[in-house]
């Protein structure tokens, strides 16, 4: 009984250490409107910049594994049942130093360490964590005559990730089945089709990678500080990097397939076609932080992606020469299909709010209507107001849209006016309101 069984373990580290050093010199570039034709970039100081790092990656797994036939070798099983675990932990350490009054680092790599700087100047950070991942598995392989396919598996991963909202565990699992069709009895007189299988599979993927460790424990930035006692003494405000959802969980992506391979003129020539759809739920993303608020993070939204895989393959010998020639063609077609809640719209790019000040030009573009330019209601329009700039997740490239308040020569805002893009003025109250034209100078 137990020659059916093996068991497999395995472990494997990865240790990376690294360190640079980076110099950054006076840098001087031409420019005609300024004196002497010359500006300088930046500080206009020199400055040094160290940084060492070590990462570390362990990884173990076990693995037992039963195989075995019956009824004369037309049901075949294979069935694995595993644990692995994977330890990640980075370190690093940075440092920096700008020249001092008169002290210009010099541009040698021998002297490119921070001990050379203005220790006033100095600056340092660090960034340190690590994670762990545990995950229990099973699959099931099983077929009928080699012709009539079968595999199913099922895991549980825990991810340190998620620890802290109490949501470190989740199930996944897949299905899968094919057709062997050139192994029936009706298929063996078709001497030219050397294979052909038809397949299909559903199964659930889990993603719990962001670009922090514990993406639902932010860390506390230096944001502010205040002046309190006498003598008054700075004492220096912390807030967190961005929000998180408290019920933060792993993204899961559901996705089925089906299609199918053939092999023809002697396994020759082979080709493979599939129709794929993939849907991601709960989507791990981060929405940008809007008018001086933190940016949040959160699952989000769902995505669906679909489309179509094609491949073929020619593969043959003259003599002693073999040589193969093969194409893939892949269509995809992506959409949003959720984004937290109706209406909602993740933001991303420039994005500026002016408010009005007067006369300020630098604020304003001034609209000059002729008396039989635009008009609304018998008012001339003076100016306009640029209110927001934004691109949103979706729109194609170049989709910015730049409205505007418009203002009549008394200062009034004119609720029912606007202008859209190319600086086109436009009604968009239309009861009662007269648009002929009107238009931003050059």
């Amino acid at each position: 009984f137990l020659k059916h069984f093996n068991f497999k373990a395995m472990f494997s580290m990865d240790y990376a250490s690294n360190n640079g050093r980076t110099y950054l010199p006076i840098m001087k570039v031409y420019d005609d409107t300024a004196a002497g034709d010359v500006v300088t970039l930046g500080t206009g100081k020199t400055e040094v910049s160290q940084f060492k790092e070590n990462e570390t990656k362990v990884q173990s797994d076990y693995l037992l594994t039963y195989t075995n036939s019956f009824d004369h070798g037309n049901h075949n099983l294979t069935a694995t049942a595993g644990f692995t675990t994977y330890y990640n932990s980075l370190s690093r350490l940075d440092g920096a130093r700008k020249q001092g009054v008169g002290l210009v680092i010099p541009d040698d790599p021998d002297k490119w360490f921070v001990s050379i700087g203005d220790a006033a100047t100095a600056t340092n950070g660090s960034t340190q964590w690590e994670r762990t991942t545990v995950s229990m598995l099973a699959r099931v392989i099983y077929n009928y005559k080699g012709k009539y396919l079968f595999n199913g598996s099922f895991r549980r991963d825990g991810s340190s990730a998620f620890s802290y909202t109490g949501n470190e565990w989740q199930n996944f699992f897949s299905l899968g089945g094919g057709w062997l069709m050139t192994e029936e009895e009706f298929m063996k007189d078709i001497k030219w089709l050397d294979m052909l299988k038809i397949k299909a599979s559903y199964g659930t993927l889990g993603n719990q990678n962001l670009d922090r460790a514990y993406p639902a424990e932010p860390l506390l930035s230096n944001a502010y500080s205040a002046v309190f006692g006498k003598p008054s003494i700075i004492y220096p405000g912390y807030q967190l990097s961005y929000l998180p959802n408290p019920n933060l969980r792993w993204e899961k992506v559901e996705a089925w397939e089906a299609g199918f391979e053939t092999n023809v003129l002697r396994n020759r020539l082979h080709f493979e076609g599939v129709y794929y759809k993939k849907r991601t739920k709960d989507l791990l993303a981060e929405v940008p932080g809007i008018s001086g608020t933190v940016p949040g993070i959160g699952n989000l939204g769902e995505i669906e992606n679909m489309g179509v895989e094609m491949a073929a393959s020619w593969r043959d010998q003259i003599g002693d020469w073999g040589y193969s020639v093969s194409a893939n063609l892949t269509t995809i077609k992506n959409k949003v299909k959720s984004l937290v809640q109706d209406g909602y719209s993740i933001i991303a790019g420039d994005k500026q709010q002016i408010q009005h000040a007067g006369e300020n030009k630098d604020h304003h573009q001034r609209l000059h209507a002729p008396d039989d330019g635009f008009s609304r209601n018998g008012g001339n329009f003076d100016y306009c107001q640029q209110e927001q700039e934004q691109h949103a997740v979706g729109y194609p490239p170049g989709g910015n849209e730049k409205r505007h308040h418009v203002y009549d020569q008394n200062n009034e805002l004119r609720s029912g006016v606007e202008a859209v893009n190319d600086g086109i003025a436009r009604e968009i109250l239309t009861e009662g309101n007269v648009f002929k034209h009107g238009s931003f100078p050059p």
